[in-house]
């Protein structure tokens, strides 16, 4: 049994291949000579006229780097949970990636908009709609395109905290060179800082 699945997974891999099944997205890592690849195979049985098993048609896909990825997404998650005031980490392109739960827990009020692939501009319209912004009353368009302005010039954003006022919250954004210019405010166990994370 490959150590990379879960006892039960495999067995009911096994299991499916005794009973020529199809099975789909059965994902294991191989080790080779000079590091480990993780895989993903699919496959459909084949039978001949009279229903004699003839084997798998198939295809297997090289998903090391998409592994990697979740679990470097998953270390940061787990990372900014530890932190005492809100995260909020966006694309290149503005869209949302991720964020710890005081972000979520601030923003709750429109928490649809903080799902992974949810632009910025969407974000912040979807606040201007439910009258979250006091400061933006009577100039509600010029303060948006100001506001993401800000955001692009990854500035500390704003965000509404239960009582309707304004919070501070540290926001990363990835850049083309895969930086991430990142402003802390203050935490109750640390003071503002900048730095730039690899």
């Amino acid at each position: 049994m490959p150590d990379s699945v879960e006892p039960a997974i495999w067995h009911g891999h096994l299991e499916a291949l005794d009973r020529h099944q199809a099975f789909v997205n059965f994902i294991f890592a191989r080790k080779g000579p000079d590091r480990v690849k993780w895989m993903q195979t699919s496959g459909k049985p084949l039978f001949e006229q009279y229903g004699e098993f003839h084997g798998y048609c198939g295809i297997v896909s090289d998903i090391t780097a998409q592994i990697k990825a979740e679990r470097r997404t998953e270390t940061l998650a787990n990372a900014i949970e530890q932190f005492s005031y809100m995260f909020v980490l966006w694309e290149q392109d503005d869209r949302f990636i991720l964020s710890n739960q005081n972000s979520k827990e601030l923003n709750r009020a429109v928490i649809e908009t903080t799902e992974p692939g949810t632009f910025f501009e969407t974000h912040i319209r979807a606040g201007l709609e439910k009258n979250l912004f006091p400061e933006a009353v009577g100039q509600e368009e010029e303060w948006f395109q100001e506001r993401l302005e800000r955001q692009r010039t990854l500035s500390n954003c704003d965000a509404v905290t239960d009582n309707g006022c304004f919070g501070t919250s540290s926001i990363i954004q990835m850049a083309p060179s895969i930086r991430f210019p990142a402003t802390f405010p203050q935490s109750k166990t640390s003071s503002p800082s900048k730095q730039t994370v690899e």
